[in-house]
């Protein structure tokens, strides 16, 4: 299971595993000159990824496919050699010519927002402003009984949109909005319950997974959990969020939309929304059923849809518009096997159907963007299970080109270590940049 898949809405909690920092030589054109990450890699987890080595799907470099490898050119998110799984980087954002950065910062305390801008050429990610530097913007330096610890000062929602006139729309359980001069405006409160123990997973509870723009229209996805079952829930907001309204979904029969509203895109007016698993996301049953809604008047009435005879795991991270139709991707999660891509493409955004296949090999899709071409770029990593109880798992990195057909897919290799790549978007210029939180890979995808 992917690390962003861990803090996904689901109906029942998934612990994160822990992770210890490694670095690995990877593959494509390594570009030197960027100073080193903090951190270092261990002697035990290089020895457990050299001897599963043999174990890591094939791929062509990453240079093959048109990706110049950056190493050790993202700051690193903490004040240690560690940061947990699926914290740090986690979003890209088009800014510019080029993008902003949104993730979270390890204090020593706790995890604090925080944002990376980009350097000349978009080679390099730093910190802005660094944590714990002085710089007022970035919060107090002292512990958290002083000022509450390192705050990141930075932008940060489960969801985050870029609106028109540049201001950022955070989405969390509230919105926030963050305007181009750094001025902060808290707007409507989404209502979702809280439970009185965050640890627990029977109390009701909620979260938010997915926000986009629509015209002038605002539409955030998510889900709740009342009296332990668990519904799916979207709002639209026509003022930016300052105020918000829920919208009724209709529901498919059966358990299709056990979970929440995991992913939204949008083409004009028309939007698809996609649950964040199927019915058997966290059984064994082997023929599941996934939830899909489509609208034609940006979100405001939806129809329902089901996928049906999906394997059992099948989760959804994401939804993308590709140049000729729709591409829904996640994983298939199934104990005692590797992980697998999980991909699903329409053309209408009401009828689906799998688009992923052998090829493309063993792994976790974590993000994905379209290219200038109109072309799928899905960015993921599979899994190196440790060998030894005193070794630790790493993550070899994959980057997936395509036009949505089965057979079309070609696979790039980024390289293994501890910090797989985490976030994709394409640049103003067509480029599209991957990330984690080390290495950064630029490029223009070719076939």
């Amino acid at each position: 299971m992917s690390m962003r898949q861990r803090r996904a809405v689901v109906p029942r909690g998934i612990p994160a595993a822990v992770v210890l920092a490694l670095s690995l030589a990877g593959c494509g054109t390594q570009v030197a000159g960027a100073p080193s990450g903090a951190g270092s890699g261990t002697a035990s987890a290089a020895a457990s990824a050299s001897a599963s080595a043999s174990a890591v799907a094939p791929g062509v470099p990453a240079a093959s496919l048109g990706f110049t490898r950056y190493p050790d050119s993202v700051e690193w998110p903490s004040v240690s050699d560690y940061v947990p799984p699926g914290e740090g980087l986690q979003r890209l954002l088009t800014d510019g010519s080029c993008v902003l950065g949104i993730g979270t910062f390890q204090n020593g305390y706790r995890s604090v927002p925080v944002n990376w801008a980009s350097g000349p050429g978009c080679t390099r990610l730093t910190l802005s402003p660094t944590p714990g530097s002085g710089d007022p913007a970035a919060g107090g330096d002292g512990p958290p009984a002083a000022t509450g610890g390192w705050n990141g000062g930075g932008v940060y929602g489960q969801a985050v949109v870029r609106w028109t006139d540049g201001s950022l729309i955070a989405v969390n359980g509230e919105v926030d909005r963050v305007y181009p001069n750094g001025r902060d405006r808290r707007l409507a409160d989404l209502g979702l319950p809280v439970p009185a123990n965050p640890n627990s997973e029977s109390e009701d509870q909620g979260e938010v997974s997915t926000a986009i723009r629509v015209g002038n229209r605002l539409l955030i996805g998510g889900g709740e959990m009342l009296s332990e079952v668990y519904h799916p829930l979207l709002w639209t907001s026509d003022d930016v969020g300052a105020t918000v309204h829920r919208v009724p979904l209709p529901m498919p029969s059966g358990r299709a939309a056990d979970t929440g509203v995991g992913a939204l895109a949008a083409d004009g007016a028309t939007v698809v929304a996609v649950a964040a698993g199927a019915s058997n996301a966290y059984s064994n049953v082997p023929q599941g059923q996934l939830a899909t809604w489509s609208s034609t008047d940006a979100g405001a009435h939806w129809t329902v849809h089901t996928v049906d005879g999906l394997p059992a795991g099948s989760t959804i991270t994401g939804v993308v518009r590709l140049a000729d139709g729709w591409l829904a991707y996640g994983s298939i999660v199934h104990y005692g096997d590797p992980d697998r891509p999980l991909v699903l493409t329409s053309t209408d955004g009401s009828s689906w159907k799998r688009s992923d296949g052998p090829a493309m090999g063993p792994g976790d899709l974590v993000a994905a963007t379209v290219d200038a071409a109109g072309r799928a770029v899905l960015v993921g990593h599979q899994t190196i299970p440790a060998t030894r109880a005193d070794t630790s798992p790493s993550y070899c990195g994959a980057v997936w080109v395509g036009d949505g057909s089965a057979a079309d897919w070609r696979r790039g290799a980024l390289g293994c270590g501890a910090e797989p790549p985490a976030a994709v978007t394409t640049l103003s210029d067509g480029r599209v940049l991957i990330a984690g939180n080390r290495d950064l890979w630029l490029g223009r995808p070719k076939r």
